[in-house]
């Protein structure tokens, strides 16, 4: 039977976890993905603007993230890192070259960095995982793995478990696990001006750009409200090698269904509805009756892998 595991943030911070990583040093979630990123840059004319826009009277000499990051703990509803990135895509032709060193300088470096200091400490191949390994070697040859983050930590487990992997829009092997990564990937580079996009080898850590102009963090899709997989012919062009996919099972691990998923939604229903079998790999029982009320079909919750490991 096909399975298609959807994994998202919540999966790379549970492999900090695991390995006993200091706070610090965890990847991001949606809840903390500003505080996190941010720590040494400040978007200072997109913040600014987008505060100042929603009635927030920022001086312009005032370092715009404590207000934010306070609002975004007080008004979460009204402020918060979706609604922002959805401004700063909106008004990125107001703000030339801010949209790029927002996802260079905000995304992309800090990332790179937590993972240097943190799980890629002792090299990029050989971190120590303990959770992606055992959850890639449940998988089967056809399988299909939707990976919503931007590092490779999924990718490199299957690796460690004797896996091969085929990024798709490429054509797979029969042998392979289907990796789908719409929202960008370490290792993918895009050729904005050729219309191209490659992926690289698993140990390269994304920071270095290639000389040939293409840029791996030009793939990249923020946690944006409103964000549509239309205007981002990259994403459009990975999920398209899904079309008609029809999974018996469907697992979602570290997935929190937060507002900038609605373009994920079709998708999810489209697999869902006709799946056999849906599990949630999640702390939080609440995202399995997101999931049952939103899809209608009864969902198998896990708290962590190690009890999904054991249902098998």
């Amino acid at each position: 039977m096909v399975r298609h595991l959807i994994v998202g943030a919540g999966a790379s911070y549970a492999e900090c976890k695991a390995a006993n990583l200091a706070d610090e040093l965890c990847l991001p979630l949606i809840n903390n993905f500003g505080q996190k990123m941010w720590a040494d840059y400040n978007p200072v004319l997109l913040l600014h603007a987008y505060l100042n826009a929603n009635g927030i009277n920022v001086p312009a000499d005032t370092d715009a993230r404590t207000d934010f990051f306070e609002l975004e703990r007080t008004r979460r509803h009204e402020f918060n890192i979706e609604l922002f990135f959805e401004y700063a895509w909106r008004e990125r032709f107001r703000f030339p070259g801010e949209w790029e060193n927002l996802i260079y300088h905000g995304i992309l470096n800090p990332l790179v960095f937590l993972l240097s200091q943190g799980l890629w400490s002792k090299g990029i191949i050989d971190a120590p995982l303990q959770l992606s390994p055992n959850v890639a070697r449940r998988l089967n040859a056809g399988d299909v793995i939707l990976d919503l983050n931007y590092d490779t930590l999924f990718e490199i487990g299957a690796l460690q478990a004797g896996k091969q992997i085929t990024f798709l829009p490429n054509t797979p092997s029969q042998s392979s696990l289907w990796v789908a990564k719409p929202h960008g990937s370490i290792n993918m580079v895009v050729n904005n001006e050729r219309h191209s996009f490659a992926f690289g080898d698993l140990d390269w850590p994304g920071s270095p750009q290639p000389s040939d102009g293409s840029k791996n963090y030009a793939g990249f899709i923020p946690p944006r409200f409103n964000k549509n997989f239309s205007e981002h012919p990259v994403a459009r062009t990975i999920l398209a090698s899904l079309n008609g996919s029809k999974p018996a099972i469907v697992t979602f691990w570290g997935v929190g269904f937060t507002d900038s998923d609605i373009d994920l939604s079709e998708l999810y229903a489209a697999w869902c509805v006709e799946a056999k079998a849906i599990e949630v790999i999640n702390p939080d029982r609440q995202i399995s009756e997101i999931l049952e009320k939103r899809f209608g079909n009864k969902v198998q919750h896990f708290g962590g892998v190690e009890s999904w490991l054991g249902n098998g």
